[in-house]
């Protein structure tokens, strides 16, 4: 068992989440994605950080796993207009839509 893990609260995987956000923001993305996968370490279905991690893998043309991970946090909050909308730009990847490829750029809100 991870040490890490074990010990981890939500509030923990909250802070690591924030702090994957601030990395990301600063264009840091290797650095965020640690942050967030620490976080689900210790809570395996952190809304936030399942996203934020489909963001990346979006930003890396991993539309797969972006889906994925942007699907497992919508069956848990299906209200939140940055996940819903970050779901689409996956599903228009998918499609090919250029134009809207073109002028979209993702970035981690709050």
């Amino acid at each position: 068992m991870n040490p890490i893990a074990s010990t981890l609260t939500s509030e923990t995987a909250d802070a690591l989440v924030e702090a994957g956000l601030a990395l990301h923001r600063a264009g840091r993305i290797d650095e965020a994605g640690t942050s967030y996968r620490q976080a689900l370490n210790g809570a395996p279905e952190h809304a936030s950080a399942l996203h934020y991690l489909g963001v990346i893998a979006l930003g890396r043309n991993a539309t797969t796993e972006a889906s994925n991970l942007m699907d497992r946090t919508l069956a848990q909050e299906l209200d939140r207009a940055e996940y819903l909308g970050n779901r689409g730009l996956v599903a228009a990847r998918w499609r090919g839509n250029r134009s809207l490829r073109t002028r979209t750029t993702i970035s981690p809100m709050r």
